[in-house]
């Protein structure tokens, strides 16, 4: 145990976060606004009419570091996931075999809420996207002068 602790998990810490932190985050950002700035580049004329210049540049900016915090933050998940629960069912399996069944049934458990919620959640959200720029849209063009 003073392996683990003093050898295994920090190597795991300094794993993870050097894949973050000079993998993922410098990168990432950049990236995502030059794509999403080559997206809003091709779009039409009618396109900037139709919306404030401010709120455009506004999402290119942001939709890069939401993203980027999405993917770290998923990529963190998996990893805690992966971690310790591999090791706390090792250990339970090194000890007795009949320990290690709750963390296999957990695992179970866990992938079949994923299988079943995630795609629900993708759905709703999209539909509540789309009703909210729809909304947008009826708003904007409300207040825009004309």
């Amino acid at each position: 145990m003073a392996a683990v602790l003093l050898i295994g998990r920090p190597s795991a810490l300094l794993f993870q976060n050097l894949v973050t932190n000079q993998a993922i985050v410098p990168g990432l950002s950049n990236v995502i606004r030059w794509q999403s700035h080559w997206h809003v580049v091709r779009q039409s004329w009618p396109f900037f009419q139709n919306d404030f210049a401010g709120r455009i540049a506004n999402r290119v900016m942001q939709t890069s570091n939401a993203l980027r915090e999405s993917v770290v933050s998923s990529i963190r998940a998996v990893w805690y996931i992966a971690i310790y629960g591999l090791s706390a069912l090792a250990l339970m399996a090194a000890a007795d075999w009949r320990l290690a069944i709750p963390t296999v049934l957990w695992f179970a458990g866990y992938v079949f809420f994923l299988r079943h919620f995630v795609p629900r959640m993708r759905d709703l959200a999209e539909a509540s996207s789309e009703l909210r720029a729809l909304l947008i849209r009826a708003n904007g063009a409300a207040f825009t002068p004309g």
